[in-house]
């Protein structure tokens, strides 16, 4: 799936429905889902390091690790709006 707007609805229907069987609002869901969908300038690689992290992590430690890829991710949007990609 290469288009980004085809990705971004895919997103939003699983985040609905995962929120939904959760017991969650899924119109959140959706929105969250897609919001990262389109935000997300990681690698896959980096994606799973990302995940093995938080999992393995404490949790009063998550929040520091998701800056950090937070950090990393909005660096590599900007390398990429630099070089017009």
């Amino acid at each position: 799936m290469g288009d980004p707007t085809l990705m971004q609805w895919a997103s939003a229907v699983l985040g609905a429905a995962a929120a939904k069987a959760a017991g969650g609002n899924a119109k959140t869901g959706a929105s969250v889902a897609a919001s990262q969908t389109k935000n997300n300038y990681l690698s896959h690689e980096q994606q799973q390091q990302k995940l093995k992290e938080l999992e393995n992590a404490k949790e009063e430690d998550k929040a520091a690790i998701r800056t950090k890829w937070d950090e990393l991710s909005d660096k590599q949007k900007g390398y990429l709006i630099l070089i017009n990609i």
